[in-house]
Protein backbone atom coordinates (compact mmCIF):
# COMPACT_ATOMS: atom_id res chain seq x y z
CA UNK A 1 0.00 0.00 0.00
CA UNK A 2 1.13 3.30 -0.93
CA UNK A 3 1.91 5.53 1.67
CA UNK A 4 3.34 8.51 -0.04
CA UNK A 5 -0.85 10.13 -0.39
CA UNK A 6 -0.97 10.63 3.00
CA UNK A 7 0.01 13.98 4.90
CA UNK A 8 3.12 14.78 7.16
CA UNK A 9 4.78 11.31 6.56
CA UNK A 10 6.45 12.45 3.24
CA UNK A 11 9.41 14.23 5.19
CA UNK A 12 10.17 11.87 7.67
CA UNK A 13 10.08 9.16 4.46
CA UNK A 14 12.44 11.46 2.89
CA UNK A 15 14.42 11.69 5.65
CA UNK A 16 15.14 8.05 5.96
CA UNK A 17 15.94 7.65 2.56
CA UNK A 18 18.37 11.04 2.57
CA UNK A 19 20.11 8.81 5.41
CA UNK A 20 21.20 6.36 2.54
CA UNK A 21 25.29 7.00 1.08
CA UNK A 22 26.60 7.70 -2.19
CA UNK A 23 29.18 4.82 -2.92
CA UNK A 24 31.05 6.24 -5.73
CA UNK A 25 31.70 9.54 -3.19
CA UNK A 26 31.77 7.91 0.03
CA UNK A 27 34.77 9.08 2.43
CA UNK A 28 36.01 8.02 5.93
CA UNK A 29 34.29 10.58 7.83
CA UNK A 30 30.46 9.77 6.26
CA UNK A 31 30.96 6.51 6.76
CA UNK A 32 32.16 6.93 10.48
CA UNK A 33 29.04 8.98 10.91
CA UNK A 34 26.64 6.59 9.69
CA UNK A 35 28.26 3.48 11.84
CA UNK A 36 27.67 5.96 15.03
CA UNK A 37 24.32 6.65 14.49
CA UNK A 38 23.85 2.81 14.58
CA UNK A 39 22.96 0.41 16.97
CA UNK A 40 25.21 -0.50 20.06
CA UNK A 41 26.39 3.70 19.73
CA UNK A 42 22.90 4.66 20.76
CA UNK A 43 22.93 2.94 23.63
CA UNK A 44 26.34 4.78 24.39
CA UNK A 45 25.06 7.90 23.69
CA UNK A 46 21.80 7.77 26.01
CA UNK A 47 24.11 6.63 28.80
CA UNK A 48 25.42 9.71 29.06
CA UNK A 49 22.25 11.01 29.65
CA UNK A 50 22.34 12.62 26.07
CA UNK A 51 19.86 12.97 23.36
CA UNK A 52 20.01 10.62 19.89
CA UNK A 53 20.05 13.02 17.02
CA UNK A 54 17.49 13.92 14.82
CA UNK A 55 18.50 12.41 12.62
CA UNK A 56 19.41 8.98 13.96
CA UNK A 57 17.69 6.17 11.84
CA UNK A 58 16.41 4.32 14.93
CA UNK A 59 14.22 7.67 16.58
CA UNK A 60 12.97 8.45 12.73
CA UNK A 61 11.89 5.03 11.92
CA UNK A 62 10.21 5.00 15.76
CA UNK A 63 8.23 8.24 14.63
CA UNK A 64 7.15 7.00 11.32
CA UNK A 65 5.93 3.58 12.43
CA UNK A 66 3.86 5.54 15.32
CA UNK A 67 2.41 7.68 12.91
CA UNK A 68 1.65 4.88 9.95
CA UNK A 69 -0.59 3.61 13.12
CA UNK A 70 -2.08 6.75 13.81
CA UNK A 71 -3.43 6.81 10.33
CA UNK A 72 -4.82 3.13 10.22
CA UNK A 73 -1.68 2.05 8.69
CA UNK A 74 -0.03 -1.56 9.28
CA UNK A 75 3.70 -0.37 10.44
CA UNK A 76 4.99 -4.31 10.32
CA UNK A 77 7.59 -3.30 8.49
CA UNK A 78 8.81 -0.75 9.80
CA UNK A 79 8.81 -2.17 13.30
CA UNK A 80 10.73 -5.16 12.21
CA UNK A 81 13.57 -2.98 10.70
CA UNK A 82 13.41 -1.61 14.37
CA UNK A 83 13.53 -4.93 15.95
CA UNK A 84 16.26 -5.71 13.32
CA UNK A 85 18.71 -2.86 15.05
CA UNK A 86 17.75 -3.84 18.33
CA UNK A 87 18.58 -7.56 17.80
CA UNK A 88 21.70 -6.02 16.66
CA UNK A 89 22.06 -4.21 19.66
CA UNK A 90 21.58 -7.34 21.79
CA UNK A 91 23.76 -9.69 19.98
CA UNK A 92 26.49 -7.30 20.26
CA UNK A 93 26.06 -7.01 23.71
CA UNK A 94 26.48 -10.96 24.22
CA UNK A 95 29.18 -10.73 22.18
CA UNK A 96 31.25 -8.72 24.27
CA UNK A 97 30.25 -10.79 27.47
CA UNK A 98 31.51 -13.75 26.00
CA UNK A 99 34.84 -11.69 25.07
CA UNK A 100 34.16 -11.55 21.47
CA UNK A 101 33.57 -8.17 19.53
CA UNK A 102 30.82 -8.40 17.21
CA UNK A 103 29.17 -5.74 15.30
CA UNK A 104 27.33 -5.81 12.46
CA UNK A 105 24.74 -3.69 10.32
CA UNK A 106 23.13 -2.50 6.84
CA UNK A 107 24.73 0.10 4.53
CA UNK A 108 22.26 0.99 2.47
CA UNK A 109 23.41 2.99 -0.88
CA UNK A 110 21.97 5.19 -3.45
CA UNK A 111 23.87 4.27 -6.09
CA UNK A 112 24.81 0.81 -5.37
CA UNK A 113 21.75 -1.22 -3.04
CA UNK A 114 22.37 -2.74 0.47
CA UNK A 115 25.60 -4.09 1.54
CA UNK A 116 25.63 -6.07 5.07
CA UNK A 117 28.82 -5.55 6.88
CA UNK A 118 29.99 -7.96 9.62
CA UNK A 119 33.47 -7.44 11.97
CA UNK A 120 34.12 -9.30 14.54
CA UNK A 121 37.43 -10.34 16.63
CA UNK A 122 37.58 -13.14 18.90
CA UNK A 123 39.89 -12.57 22.73
CA UNK A 124 41.52 -15.74 24.03
CA UNK A 125 41.55 -16.69 27.40
CA UNK A 126 45.11 -15.98 27.23
CA UNK A 127 44.18 -12.48 26.62
CA UNK A 128 46.21 -12.67 23.10
CA UNK A 129 46.42 -8.88 21.50
CA UNK A 130 47.29 -10.59 18.30
CA UNK A 131 43.82 -12.62 17.79
CA UNK A 132 42.73 -11.94 14.24
CA UNK A 133 39.79 -9.66 12.97
CA UNK A 134 36.94 -11.16 10.49
CA UNK A 135 34.54 -8.63 8.09
CA UNK A 136 32.21 -9.82 6.33
CA UNK A 137 30.29 -8.53 2.92
CA UNK A 138 26.99 -9.62 1.57
CA UNK A 139 25.40 -7.47 -1.43
CA UNK A 140 23.36 -8.32 -3.98
CA UNK A 141 22.18 -6.31 -7.43
CA UNK A 142 21.55 -6.65 -10.75
CA UNK A 143 24.78 -5.82 -11.76
CA UNK A 144 26.97 -8.09 -10.16
CA UNK A 145 25.12 -10.69 -9.05
CA UNK A 146 25.43 -12.03 -5.96
CA UNK A 147 28.53 -11.72 -3.84
CA UNK A 148 30.01 -12.76 -0.24
CA UNK A 149 33.90 -11.36 0.56
CA UNK A 150 35.45 -13.22 3.77
CA UNK A 151 38.81 -11.21 4.97
CA UNK A 152 40.43 -12.55 7.93
CA UNK A 153 42.82 -9.87 9.29
CA UNK A 154 45.90 -11.65 11.25
CA UNK A 155 48.96 -9.66 12.37
CA UNK A 156 46.95 -6.80 11.41
CA UNK A 157 48.49 -6.72 8.17
CA UNK A 158 47.87 -10.15 6.75
CA UNK A 159 44.74 -10.95 5.14
CA UNK A 160 43.21 -14.15 3.89
CA UNK A 161 40.52 -13.58 1.83
CA UNK A 162 37.43 -15.75 0.10
CA UNK A 163 34.95 -14.46 -1.90
CA UNK A 164 32.10 -16.53 -3.87
CA UNK A 165 30.11 -14.49 -6.72
CA UNK A 166 27.08 -16.56 -8.40
CA UNK A 167 27.58 -13.97 -11.51
CA UNK A 168 30.03 -15.46 -14.00
CA UNK A 169 31.20 -11.82 -15.82
CA UNK A 170 31.96 -10.72 -11.65
CA UNK A 171 33.65 -13.75 -10.81
CA UNK A 172 36.14 -13.46 -13.77
CA UNK A 173 36.80 -9.81 -13.10
CA UNK A 174 37.76 -10.65 -9.85
CA UNK A 175 40.23 -13.00 -10.90
CA UNK A 176 42.04 -10.79 -12.91
CA UNK A 177 41.97 -7.86 -10.75
CA UNK A 178 43.56 -9.82 -7.88
CA UNK A 179 47.31 -8.37 -9.20
CA UNK A 180 45.85 -4.88 -8.97
CA UNK A 181 44.29 -5.36 -5.85
CA UNK A 182 47.17 -7.10 -4.44
CA UNK A 183 49.59 -3.98 -5.17
CA UNK A 184 47.05 -1.69 -3.64
CA UNK A 185 47.13 -2.97 -0.39
CA UNK A 186 50.47 -3.27 -0.77
CA UNK A 187 50.77 0.27 -0.80
CA UNK A 188 48.53 0.60 2.38
CA UNK A 189 51.07 -2.05 4.16
CA UNK A 190 49.45 -4.82 3.75
CA UNK A 191 49.74 -8.15 2.57
CA UNK A 192 47.45 -10.77 0.92
CA UNK A 193 48.62 -14.40 2.23
CA UNK A 194 45.72 -16.06 0.28
CA UNK A 195 42.77 -15.14 -1.84
CA UNK A 196 40.50 -18.04 -3.13
CA UNK A 197 37.50 -17.13 -5.51
CA UNK A 198 34.61 -19.15 -6.18
CA UNK A 199 31.80 -18.72 -8.50
CA UNK A 200 29.28 -20.32 -6.53
CA UNK A 201 26.91 -19.11 -3.88
CA UNK A 202 28.61 -19.10 -0.05
CA UNK A 203 28.52 -22.69 1.53
CA UNK A 204 25.65 -22.65 3.65
CA UNK A 205 23.25 -20.00 2.42
CA UNK A 206 20.76 -21.88 1.01
CA UNK A 207 20.03 -23.17 4.07
CA UNK A 208 20.13 -19.49 6.11
CA UNK A 209 18.01 -18.80 3.21
CA UNK A 210 15.49 -21.64 3.76
CA UNK A 211 15.45 -20.22 7.46
CA UNK A 212 14.76 -17.07 6.60
CA UNK A 213 11.58 -17.84 4.20
CA UNK A 214 9.73 -20.28 6.89
CA UNK A 215 10.07 -16.79 9.32
CA UNK A 216 8.59 -14.72 6.57
CA UNK A 217 5.74 -17.12 6.21
CA UNK A 218 5.24 -17.23 9.59
CA UNK A 219 4.32 -13.55 9.10
CA UNK A 220 1.13 -11.22 8.74
CA UNK A 221 0.25 -8.26 7.22
CA UNK A 222 1.94 -6.15 4.48
CA UNK A 223 4.71 -4.23 2.91
CA UNK A 224 4.42 -0.60 3.13
CA UNK A 225 6.24 1.06 0.16
CA UNK A 226 7.74 4.01 1.33
CA UNK A 227 9.61 4.84 -2.22
CA UNK A 228 6.01 5.23 -3.84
Amino acid sequence: SSISSHSGLTDIIAKILGLRLNLSTLTASELKSFILNFGLFNEAILSKKQKLGAKNQKVLLVQLARMLTERGIDPQSVNRAILDIESSQLETNQSLQNREIFFSLLLPFKDFGNINFSFSKFTPENNEKDSPYTFNLHTKNEKLGEIWLRVVVEKKINLSMQMWATDSTTYRKAKDGVVKLSQLLSDAGLNISAFEIFNEEKPGEKIEKEKKAVGDNLSTGYTVDVEA
